[in-house]
């Protein structure tokens, strides 16, 4: 009885007090972490504790306590300030340990929104994390938003940047982001010779099941049959396949520069038929390593299967040249 109005009448300068003299601790004992536990009564004990370690050793002493546990509910979570202070210079263990606690619920949708915006903080050594997260609750959560914020932690070029937009591209999270420009802008600005053929690929793959599920776009580029493939309407131009494939020019743009033009075909003879001839014939007009004979070729068979398209003359204009 004495020892429960200890814990809950403490006065708060000896109950601090205690607390900090328990942060400073470099490697608690058991009776030491019974203690704390017996310290805490409320969130904010919790938080006056975490402000002040200096190392992740009492994280790792308590993960199994549950004190740590982020809620079940929206409120608050204290372990965010211990999280912050020692990203800089405890990354990697930061980074572990966030996957304990993770794996501790990893099914309750509530606690891994709080663990995937601990991650976006820990850029690289959480992004394994924050993409797990984002790929088992990131239809019914925050997380989609939270992984777009994470981009401000890589460079353009990242392997992270295909890996997020590999989620975050599906037609499962689409409607998710409010704004998908800046992971479609990393796409085109880091494409490198590293990473070039990956992200014609990668969108390559999202428009072929951008199509699958709304042929009403394939059938706009049927229709609309002059101009380039370039243009954007001034109506329709915002469903997923019609941002995913600006967003394909994009790349390839960038990709042109790295990659033989022969590797970039390749890949567009798997898209649907339609957006594969535009595609293609967008791409030859402007490919350095490819004789007029093969140009001459390519419109000699596209001819005998299909009507002419705005994308055709730039062709033309090269074979007359």
């Amino acid at each position: 009885c004495g020892a429960l109005l200890e814990q809950l009448f403490l006065p708060p300068e000896l109950r601090h007090a205690e607390l900090e003299g328990l942060a400073a601790v470099e490697a608690p004992s058991k009776e030491q972490v019974e203690r704390l536990l017996a310290l805490i009564v409320t969130p904010n004990h919790l938080r006056h504790f975490l402000a002040r370690i200096e190392s992740p050793v009492w994280l790792d002493k308590l993960i199994h306590e549950g004190v740590l546990d982020p809620p079940a509910v929206n409120g608050p979570w204290p372990v965010f300030v211990a999280l912050r202070q020692l990203a800089a210079h405890f990354g990697p263990q930061i980074g572990t340990w966030l996957t304990e606690v993770y794996e501790r619920h990893p099914a309750d949708p509530v606690r891994a929104w709080f663990v995937a915006n601990a991650a976006v903080d820990l850029g690289p050594h959480a992004a394994a994390l924050l993409l797990r997260a984002l790929r088992q609750h990131g239809a019914t959560t925050g997380i989609p938003s939270l992984a777009m914020s994470a981009l401000d932690n890589f460079t353009a070029n990242a392997r992270f940047v295909e890996l997020l937009a590999d989620e975050l591209l599906n037609e499962s999270q689409w409607n998710a982001i409010d704004y998908i420009d800046p992971l479609l802008e990393a796409l085109a600005d880091g494409t490198d010779e590293s990473n070039a053929l990956e992200r014609v690929r990668l969108l390559c793959w999202k428009l072929r099941t951008a199509a699958a599920v709304d042929d009403h776009p394939i059938r706009r580029l049927t229709y609309d049959r002059a101009g380039s493939i370039e243009d954007r309407p001034e109506y329709g131009s915002y469903d997923r396949f019609s941002v995913l494939l600006h967003a394909t020019l994009n790349v390839i743009r960038n990709a042109r520069a790295v990659l033989p033009t022969d590797d970039i075909l390749n890949v567009l003879d798997e898209l649907p038929a339609e957006p594969s001839r535009r595609l293609r014939a967008w791409v030859l007009s402007d490919a350095p390593d490819v004789d007029i004979g093969r140009l001459v070729d390519e419109l000699t068979s596209v001819i005998l299967v299909s009507r002419p398209v705005g994308d055709d003359l730039p062709l033309i204009d090269r074979v007359l040249s």
